[in-house]
Formats: C-alpha cells, structure tokens, sequence
C-alpha cells in the first residue's frame, strides 16, 4: 500500500508541474515565460525586467475585445555593467503565432531610461494579464483616444511614479488620453496631456493640413495636385547628434516635409517640398516646387491617414539610442 501511494503521489506531483500548452496560456503566462528563457540562457539578465512589448492585430478601440490578438510580444530585460560602462540589455522576441522564439543579447553605450527595474518577486504579485486590462480599459477609457493603437507594453514607468508595474497603452505622441492599466490591481488610470508646443508632433497634423490645402482643390501651379496621396519623407534636422548626453536636450530644428506626385490628369510628374525652418506657431511654412523629368521609382508612400498613431520624434530618439544600433553622428 505504502508503495502504491507513492507512485500515486509521483504521477500526481507530475501532473502539477507539466507545463500549460500555448494554447492555454494567457499573454502574462507568455511574458513570464519568454522572461524564464532569457534567464535560462543570461542568467545576468534574473531580477533586471523592464518591458514585454505587445503588437496586437487590430487597434483597440476598433476592435470588440473578443476578436483581440496579440500576434507577437518582445520582452526585455536590462542592466547597467559599471565595469565596463555601458548598458546590457537582453530580449526574446517571440512569434505567439508560429510559437518561434528567438533570444539574444547586446550592448548600448546609453544607459536605459524612462522605466523602472521589476524584480522577479514583484513579477509574482502581477496577477492581471492582457486581456483582462485591455477588456478593463475598453468599458472605462473608450471615450477617449487612449485606445488608438496596436500597441501595449507591460513595464513600470520612472514617471509617473506608479508602486506596480502598468500595461501602458500606446499610440500617438500626440494623443491627449494617456492610458495605464495596473498589471496588480487592474486599475485603470486615464491621464490628459497636452502635447507640448513647439514639438515636432505638435506641428505635424497642422503641416499636414496646410500643405494638402495649399494644393488640393485648387490651381496654385495652373491644375489641380491630389498631393496628400503621394508623401514620400518627413526629414528631421535635430539641434544636436542623437548621442548628445541627454535625449531631453534634442529637439527638431527644421523638419521637412517631401511628395513626389507622378504625372496625370495633364500636369507633369512633380517634387514638392515644404519646409518649416522655426518651430513657432505662428511661423510659416515655406514651398519648394519642381517638375521632375522622370518618374519616382520608388512607388512606396506614407498614408497620411495613420500619422496620427505613428510614433514621436522623442520615441525614436530615445529607442535608437537604446538598441544595438551605432549611434549616428
């Protein structure tokens, strides 16, 4: 009997252990798991969590919260290495559709900010995943353009202080609804923003409308150009090189704005280009226009339509500075 019982108990301890199937694995299951992997291959990287970076397959507020998917998730973890001066940062970018995962590690001369290291002991207290806050933040911050994005990121932010780590909702860096949902508690947080003036996202759909208006619908250059389909660049001119000490010290100081707009409906092929040289409000933008001998080759354009959940310059100074990318000069 005494044998029978401890084969009973063995099977039973085993049962306990077996890992969940993917299939049944809610999108926290993942992080904690795709966080376990790194571990298991960077042992440095235990204790040192900092973001899981969901991509999800349709935007938020769209999208009944029943047909939401994450379709890949990128968790991330940092150090700073004192005896070599520079950060170590460790990923697992994870396909959760195919089930691919693929772990790796590099160096960053740039120290990481803007979020707070989560320990593995306060990762056990998370007991919120991403489809509860994400059903949580549909019924209390729908109203509002928190919810247009694709994006969501489990992380603690530096700013503002938060005692648990938040499923930080994205979208545009201009967007006013700023949304946090409590990765503990479920606690949703709504916070409105201005954006800052004199940002280059404050300029951005205004430039966008002025340009398109300049043209579109009337005969400025003798025909009519449907301009706002065909936008090809926007060129940043910073104030500084992106590895300036601090990247709350870089700012645009001339952005410009470039289409190229094929031949049709009797005009020729033409480049335009819109330049806004100061970043005061009440400054203009000024116009360059040439006819263009041969067509643009390259057909890819920016739907203007999506610029306003694209993200922001500061976003992108501080993502480059922080990946394995040689900083430019």
């Amino acid at each position: 009997m005494l044998f029978l019982l401890t084969i009973v108990s063995l099977i039973f301890a085993a049962a306990c252990t077996k890992d969940v199937p993917d299939s049944e694995k809610s999108y926290l299951d993942h992080v904690l798991a795709d966080y376990k992997a790194i571990v298991a291959q960077y042992p440095d990287a235990k204790n040192y969590f900092v973001e899981a970076r969901f991509s999800l397959n349709s935007v938020i507020a769209d999208t009944p919260i029943d047909a939401i998917e994450a379709f890949e998730l990128k968790t991330m973890c940092y150090y700073w290495r004192a005896d070599k001066g520079c950060s170590e940062i460790f990923v697992c970018e994870h396909n959760l559709q195919t089930g691919e995962r693929e772990i790796y590690n590099y160096q960053s001369d740039i120290p990481w900010v803007g979020d707070s290291q989560v320990s593995e002991k306060n990762m056990k207290k998370w007991t919120v995943s991403l489809e509860e806050a994400l059903d949580s933040a549909k019924k209390e911050a729908g109203d509002g353009d928190g919810l247009n994005t694709t994006m969501v990121t489990l992380r603690k932010p530096v700013y503002p202080f938060w005692p648990n780590a938040q499923y930080v909702v994205g979208g545009a860096a201009g967007r006013r609804s700023h949304v946090f949902i409590d990765a503990k508690t479920g606690e949703v947080t709504v916070i409105e923003e201005d954006t800052p003036e004199g940002s280059a996202e404050y300029f951005l759909i205004e430039d966008l409308s002025i340009i398109a208006d300049t043209y579109d619908g009337n005969e400025k250059l003798g025909y009519q150009l449907d301009i706002k389909r065909y936008m090809s660049e926007i060129q940043f001119e910073l104030n500084a090189n992106m590895d300036a000490p601090a990247s709350t010290e870089l700012e645009p100081v001339n952005i410009t704005y470039v289409y190229h707009v094929p031949a049709m409906d009797g005009h020729p092929a033409m480049l335009i280009q819109a330049f806004r040289k100061s970043m005061h409000v009440d400054a203009n933008l000024e116009f360059k226009e040439d006819v263009v001998s041969t067509p643009w080759k390259n057909e890819q354009y920016i739907d203007v339509t999506i610029t306003d959940v694209l993200m922001g310059l500061s976003e992108v100074i501080n993502e480059v500075r922080q990946s394995n990318v040689i900083l430019p000069d």
